[in-house]
């Protein structure tokens, strides 16, 4: 298939893509991929898709520990890298890579969503800051998107997030949500007087810098 601009793939466990030698050179230019979960190997699909691949959306099969939660090693990263120059739209979930979101130097879009099914204490943000550390200047929408919503991914967590990087200065939008729309809205959330003072801090720090904040 040549002519294929979009790729989705959905299985419930593949470890690795096959080894070069053993497959045929994948000829396709991608403008979309869409992985779930995402698979070591997977850079061999965007070989070709130097200058068009658009949109990457890589989902973790669970939250990863950032040490082994790489899918981009340092060989893949040289030689695939031409490839991600033009994704400006990255979704992450429950996979947070730096050396992804360090591949995409024309990002304008980047979701970072995390959910944990059942619930486990200690889930905290080394992944999303991880990537947020590294993100480009050219980003403009940022999503943030959490479940479920534990304590240490506050609305208070979120500002320190924005407040101490750089990328604060081309964002345009920024979106707090949760990760599953049959959940209660983040919003159900906010009615305490906890919650009421952080949302007033953020969406002033977000007037403040021209950002349009957006909580679901």
């Amino acid at each position: 298939m040549p002519s294929l601009v979009e790729l989705s793939i959905r299985l419930n466990h593949l470890e690795h893509l096959a080894p070069v030698t053993e497959t045929a050179k994948i000829s396709f230019h991608l403008a979309r991929l869409d992985l779930h979960p995402v698979f070591r190997g997977w850079p061999r699909l965007i070989a070709q898709s130097a200058g068009t691949l658009r949109e990457l959306a890589l989902h973790g099969a669970q939250v990863t520990p950032l040490e082994r939660g790489s899918f981009l090693t340092s060989d893949e990263s040289q030689a695939y890298s031409a490839s991600l120059r033009s994704v400006i739209h990255l979704r992450l979930l429950n996979c947070f890579d730096p050396a992804i979101v360090r591949a995409c130097p024309t990002l304008r879009t980047l979701d970072l969503n995390c959910y944990q099914h059942p619930p486990r204490p200690g889930i905290h943000l080394s992944g999303p800051i991880a990537c947020l550390d590294v993100a480009p200047r050219s980003l403009q929408h940022l999503v943030l998107g959490m479940e479920p919503w534990h304590a240490d991914l506050k609305l208070t967590a979120v500002f320190d997030l924005l407040a101490s990087r750089p990328l604060v200065a081309g964002l345009r939008s920024v979106t707090v949500q949760r990760s599953r729309e049959w959940h209660p809205r983040f919003q159900d959330i906010l009615f305490d007087e906890e919650g009421r003072k952080a949302r007033d801090v953020l969406q002033t720090f977000c007037h403040e810098h021209r950002i349009l904040l957006s909580l679901h």
